[in-house]
């Protein structure tokens, strides 16, 4: 738990003003809680000593109250959502940029649907644990430590009994349940697993179409929805258990407190508009240290496991690194040259590629055939430097692409993939991808040239 809430805290140090700013508000929202009280304590103590006087000042005190809380809270309300969108945001756009950073190795070893989960259920519940639950949270200790002085002066005895029994009997209680968080964590992995299954089925429609995979299809699915059906009602139970002990444990604490003040009350001993007031502040007291222990507290655990999550994805490394003193690409003016080159797609995995010595003299072209999985793609990959080989080297007039500038490199190659891809974007965006400055004439004759002026004439506005 500590982890996850240095995590928290080292997500809104960007926004330090934004939070203050928060606080401010929910201090003027609990004021107006405080002010109630003390008016009960007030009314009640000069009905019964039948002292009278004019209720005005207390009514004009009670509606600048509540207009000034009505007010704090939609302030609150806009500074809450305003915080949850930024933070937010800083977390998708630190995740996407490390993706765009991390090897193609890294990508076709992890699952797609374990990235779009981490993208969405996990980021999602980072607005509850990391915005929502922080701010309930900062609500309730900031009420607590202004009940606390104002409950002392009509009944110290009864809240230092409070304050020594409520906050304490929370943390007994959660250490008795099971802790959620392995539960937790395998209920995101069981979800990556189903939008795994949604993706495949997805790209695979028109093999499921062609061999009547249909039936198939929907009972892998619904394996995947079982397991996370069970997966979910373990760690649903597992947070619900921890919340309402929490809950339990502080009501009885309230219900001991309360029975003791009213015993004094009976006996002469205590004031009634004393132990009114103290019974109005109490029920709140009561109500924060359980906004705490039964809400506060499981919702960060349940975002716990998205945000290691997350920062598992920010510490992936890439396969494929750039070393610190990385040279300009040269032109090729000699050759490309594998020298011993070994290379297996996994840590000691089977050898794709073993000892290949290759000379590929500038200028020329050359085809390289085989039968399927004898090694013709790994070499594009790693003339491309997806990957970097377990021995040998790759070069380029003798020198190593592991010591060249790698987006520099990348910039002076062209390739064209067996799989095609286009992006959701226009034709002659897609055209422009490697040359965005190309100018319109440039994109028709490419057009042209890959035999697409039939197929952009029939498309809207060409």
């Amino acid at each position: 738990m500590s982890s996850v809430l240095r995590r928290i805290v080292s997500l809104w140090r960007p926004h330090k003003w934004l939070g203050l700013a928060l606080a401010v508000t929910l201090v003027l929202r609990t004021l107006f809680t405080v002010i109630l009280a003390l008016t009960i304590k007030v009314i009640i103590d000069r009905v019964i000593e039948g002292t009278g006087g004019s209720a005005g000042g207390i009514v004009a005190l009670l509606v600048v109250g509540y207009a000034v809380s009505a007010g704090a809270a939609v302030a609150s309300g806009y500074l809450a959502a305003r915080a949850a969108a930024r933070i937010l945001a800083d977390v998708r756009t630190a995740a996407f940029e490390h993706l765009q950073r991390l090897s193609v190795g890294y990508h076709t070893t992890v699952q797609t649907g374990d990235i779009l989960s981490r993208f969405s259920s996990d980021i999602a519940q980072l607005q509850r644990g990391v915005v929502k639950s922080p701010t309930k949270a900062l609500r309730s200790v900031l009420a607590l430590a202004l009940y606390l002085p104002v409950m002392l002066s009509p009944e110290w005895r009864s809240t230092v009994a409070a304050l020594l029994a409520m906050p304490p009997a929370a943390v007994p209680a959660r250490r008795l349940t099971p802790d959620p968080t392995p539960v937790l964590d395998t209920e995101k992995q069981l979800v990556a697993g189903v939008l795994d299954e949604v993706h495949e089925n997805l790209a695979a429609q028109p093999v499921i179409r062609a061999y009547g995979l249909h039936r198939r299809a929907l009972e892998r699915f619904q394996t995947r929805i079982d397991l996370l059906r069970s997966g979910s009602t373990a760690a649903n139970f597992r947070v619900e258990l921890q919340a309402a002990s929490s809950e339990f444990a502080v009501s009885f604490a309230q219900l001991a407190i309360v029975g003791a003040g009213a015993f004094r009350a009976l006996k002469g001993s205590l004031a009634p508009g004393a132990l009114a007031a103290f019974v109005a502040l109490l029920t709140e007291f009561t109500w924060e240290t359980n906004v705490i222990g039964s809400d506060v507290l499981p919702e960060i655990a349940v975002a716990g496991s998205g945000i290691r999550r997350i920062d598992e994805l920010l510490a992936a490394g890439p396969v494929v690194a750039e070393t610190a003193e990385s040279t300009t690409p040269p032109e090729i003016r000699d050759s490309i040259r594998f020298e011993g080159v070994a290379f297996a797609y996994e840590a000691h995995g089977e050898l794709q590629l073993a000892g290949v010595d290759l000379e590929l003299p500038a200028g020329s072209t050359i085809a390289i055939v085989g039968p399927s999985g004898s090694g013709k793609s790994t070499l594009l990959y790693l003339l491309l430097r997806f990957y970097d080989p377990a021995s040998g080297r790759v070069t380029i007039d003798s020198v190593s692409l592991q010591q060249m500038d790698l987006p520099a490199y990348r910039q002076r190659l062209g390739a064209v993939f067996q799989d095609t891809f286009l992006f959701s974007i226009s034709l002659a965006e897609n055209i422009r991808l490697a040359r965005p400055d190309a100018t319109d004439q440039e994109v028709a004759d490419a057009a042209a040239q890959a035999g697409l002026s039939e197929v952009v004439a029939r498309l809207p506005e060409g």
